[in-house]
């Protein structure tokens, strides 16, 4: 799927779109009497790959590593490469999440900084203004659901979301019956929810967890879970791939709770296998798996 990206970058486009509306975030700030406009995305040194991937076909952006927090960071902060390559995807693509407010505090930032007409001081002021304004609102509708109640999502983009939001995992039901499952959870995109629920022909409802304060998308039905393998087949990019390669090759051990149980424990565990670094990542990682399945299945 990367060379297919790579060479059809509309569909890159939808697919960074919809990953960064996942995992992704825009933010501006002001230190030391100075505006600073940003974009990045955050991910476990897990999937470090997927990041330097994004960075080889924007080509542009830095990669930072906390070794600490076993996390990476890939960041534009050039105002020219904000200006000219990550304002426009995001002008001309759809985004259906609340991230798209974000997204327009970082646009008006840069039209006002790029005002050749304003004097600094008038340029300072009008940030201040619209820094206080950049809560987000909780019930802030993006602007594809304020025109249209019939939304539908595009193929590239549904995929770069999961990569970023859905989950493959084994849940128990009691002793002796354990399913293959998907879920996917938002905090405020309820709409987006539903929107995913038609596209891929989800059936159970979605479902607000009160407890954590989220909504929940979340089905262990047959032919629930026979459309999503299908609709995702081949087409995952990151260490998500791997996750969802295990969880799809062993719907074959459905009935099969023994073997389900040990499933369950290495999708559990796959997470904590930490890449040295970008070279060596997938590798490590298919290693264990290899190792795993022959052992588990």
């Amino acid at each position: 799927m990367k060379k297919y990206y790579e060479n059809n970058l509309e569909e890159f486009y939808k697919w960074f779109v919809g990953f960064v509306e996942g995992d992704g975030s825009f933010s501006v700030l002001k230190y030391g009497g100075k505006w600073y406009l940003s974009f990045q995305i955050t991910q476990s040194i897990y999937n470090i790959k997927l990041l330097y991937w994004i960075k080889s076909v924007l080509k542009v952006g830095t990669m930072n590593i906390e070794k600490d927090s076993k996390k990476v960071t890939y960041r534009i902060r050039v105002r020219e490469h904000l200006r000219d390559i990550i304002i426009p995807i995001f002008t001309k693509y759809t985004m259906y999440t609340s991230k798209e407010y974000d997204f327009n505090i970082l646009r008006k930032s840069m039209e006002i900084i790029n005002n050749p007409l304003l004097e600094i001081e008038e340029k300072d002021k009008l940030l201040s203004i619209l820094k206080s304004s950049s809560t987000r609102p909780i019930n802030y509708l993006p602007t594809i659901f304020q025109k249209s109640e019939l939304i539908s999502l595009s193929d590239s983009w549904v995929v770069g979301f999961w990569e970023a939001e859905g989950s493959f995992y084994i849940l128990k039901k009691d002793e002796q019956r354990y399913v293959h499952t998907v879920g996917i959870t938002q905090k405020l995109d309820l709409l987006v929810l539903e929107a995913l629920k038609d596209k891929l022909n989800i059936t159970p409802k979605i479902k607000f967890k009160i407890k954590h304060n989220f909504y929940s998308l979340e089905t262990s039905n047959k032919r629930c879970i026979e459309n999503i393998n299908k609709f995702l087949k081949n087409k995952l990019i990151g260490v998500k791939s791997l996750e969802f390669r295990i969880w799809s090759r062993t719907l074959k051990f459905r009935n099969q709770p023994d073997k389900l149980l040990r499933v369950q424990t290495i999708l559990r565990n796959l997470r904590s296998i930490r890449p040295d670094n970008e070279n060596h990542g997938n590798l490590l990682i298919s290693s264990w798996i290899y190792k795993n399945i022959q052992t588990n299945s």
